[in-house]
């Protein structure tokens, strides 16, 4: 707790957009995905994108997590 102290509106606005960026991948992309293709094809596209999305995502939440981290050890 002490480590995310001054950061923890950084760190719920990356949770935020994450859990969006979740159910858009999830329902709407899923849904367009069903009209263009058979449900097999769709499902392994939407895997290839949901592993993108949260490959970015952890870079993201890293790259916060090392900003923080060089912050905090300056201080």
């Amino acid at each position: 707790m002490s480590f995310s102290q001054g950061f923890r509106d950084y760190i719920f606005k990356m949770f935020i957009i994450a859990m969006i960026i979740g159910l858009i991948n999830d329902e709407a992309l899923l849904r367009l995905l069903k009209h263009l293709f058979n449900s097999s094809i769709s499902s392994g596209v939407n895997i290839i994108i949901a592993s993108v999305i949260d490959s970015f995502t952890t870079i993201g939440i890293t790259s916060l997590y090392l900003k923080i981290k060089k912050i905090k050890t300056i201080e």
